[in-house]
């Protein structure tokens, strides 16, 4: 059930996000039940769907996900989690909803963050979550610059990010809940009725986990997504294809 908000054009893509009380980060999905969820989808052996709940101060993101090589991330360089496995990637922008983009390009407050499960170098595992700005105003922030052949694409700020995150695998797909602090994203405190530019997905990995060879997001269907040979085109975010959150 979509209900157009005040402000929101009709082929707009809306995802409602729920408010409720702090809850641990587990990745279970029984507390879950009552979410509205938004799907994405390559095939049906690469898809899933996403929700979203909501406190003053953070943002708690779930992805249930079908992929028959579940969270494989070989890692290597942070700043390239988009091209070395699974990963998951939400668009999250602190813009004011009627922002202006020139030519559609990003603007102060626009994000990207990627959520990816790598390996920690002692035999084990552990999360990762990198958060890329193409405009920052971050006192300390951190440039990063994606090159190939034919291109060059810079973005102010590209960091790890803190966050909580849990994750559960099973035969053929994964769950994995994150939990983001508002006030470090700059989002401020959350509102009812507050919009959001937003958009969430997956990246899949080939069978063995050491490189990404299809993408899906919510709602941006640009054919730029098809993209896995060119690591600025991939490295690229594209909000005026964003959907909206809206918090109920």
């Amino acid at each position: 059930s979509r209900k157009l908000e005040a402000g929101v054009t009709a082929q707009a893509r809306l995802l409602p996000a729920r408010a409720a009380q702090p809850t641990a980060v587990d990745a279970k999905l029984d507390k879950w039940a009552n979410a509205e969820w938004a799907p994405f989808r390559v095939d049906d052996a690469r898809q899933g769907r996403v929700a979203v709940a909501w406190a003053p101060g953070n943002l708690t993101i779930v992805f249930d996900v079908t992929d028959a090589s579940p969270l494989l991330n070989r890692g290597g360089n942070p700043n390239l989690l988009f091209k070395s496995g699974d990963c998951l990637e939400i668009g999250l922008s602190s813009a004011a909803p009627e922002a202006a983009r020139a030519d559609g390009r990003p603007i102060l407050g626009d994000k990207r963050l990627l959520v990816a499960v790598v390996q920690d170098g002692q035999g084990g595992e552990k999360p990762v979550v990198m958060l890329y700005e193409p405009v920052s105003d971050r006192k300390d922030r951190v440039p990063g610059t994606f090159h190939s052949p034919v291109s060059t694409h810079t973005f102010d700020h590209v960091a790890p990010f803190p966050a909580a995150v849990a994750f559960q695998r099973r035969p053929g797909g994964y769950v994995l809940e994150v939990q983001l602090n508002t006030q470090q994203l700059g989002l401020g405190e959350l509102q009812v009725g507050r919009r959001l530019r937003a958009d969430f997905g997956a990246l899949f990995s080939d069978a063995g986990g050491s490189r990404v060879i299809a993408k899906a997001l919510w709602a941006d269907d640009s054919p730029e997504l098809s993209v896995t040979e060119d690591v600025p085109t991939e490295s690229k975010i594209r909000p005026p294809k964003w959907g909206w959150l809206v918090l109920r």
